[in-house]
């Protein structure tokens, strides 16, 4: 799986690069576009960096063109910012390139998840938060004309956890110093995006919620960087958890 933003690259080149890892992989890719939120890494490479509302009218005419050059029978594309003629993109993919749409936006985010996506990756909230998401994600695949139930549900976090809660507590500290910021901020961080963190017992909890909601897939963030046998920990957890 890969995730741009929509900042980076244009559509056509998302689309090609995505169809050559794929026969690379052997038809295993996910292809995933955003709106881009890193405004300093934009800043470091020189990219620009529309306002939001920019990026998201980028987004749904980015997806709208892959979706069509995805679609047999050369549809073609005309949006504000993107055109595509009514040619067959070749190579295709070896099978379904699946394409990926999530976030924590609230409306825009599931809405266009419902008209586009083969997978909306939903990220994590409150139970009532997470349940009004996907309840208009499967509002405007219906409106669309396709079936929600076809469209994976998956989600996604950078889990920090431990066996214990004292031992949570002392990770998160080690984790908060080796980003060198104070562990509130960090604490804020995640949050903001309703990080899976605490406990085994308590991550498997907030885990459990999302799998009562329909999530059938849980991407794992991890650094490029991180102690395998913590993760094997983890999972071992898990599975009995789940067995």
């Amino acid at each position: 799986m890969y995730v741009s933003p929509v900042t980076f690259r244009h559509p056509a080149v998302l689309l090609k690069m995505a169809i050559t890892i794929d026969h690379m992989s052997g038809g295993r890719f996910s292809l995933g576009i955003g709106t881009g939120w890193l405004d300093r890494e934009h800043e470091i490479f020189g990219l620009p960096y529309p306002e939001r509302k920019i990026r998201f009218e980028m987004l749904e005419d980015a997806l709208g063109y892959v979706r069509a050059a995805l679609t047999p029978g050369a549809v073609g594309h005309q949006g504000p910012f993107y055109q595509l003629e009514e040619v067959a993109v070749a190579p295709e993919p070896v099978g379904q390139l699946a394409l990926i749409v999530g976030g924590v936006g609230n409306l825009k985010t599931p809405r266009l998840a419902g008209r586009f996506a083969d997978e909306y990756n939903v990220y994590p909230g409150t139970e009532n938060d997470v349940r009004d998401r996907i309840a208009r994600f499967r509002a405007s695949a219906l409106e669309a004309g396709r079936d929600p139930d076809a469209i994976l549900l998956s989600s996604s976090g950078a889990v920090v956890t431990a066996p214990t809660k004292p031992e949570y507590r002392d990770k998160f500290n080690e984790v908060a110093a080796d980003a060198g910021v104070e562990p509130a901020e960090l604490e804020a961080h995640y949050a903001f995006r309703s990080a899976p963190r605490g406990s085994y017992e308590q991550v498997a909890e907030q885990l459990a919620m999302l799998s009562g909601l329909g999530v059938e897939r849980f991407h794992l963030q991890r650094g490029a960087t991180f102690d395998r046998d913590e993760e094997e920990s983890l999972l071992d957890f898990l599975r009995k958890g789940i067995g």
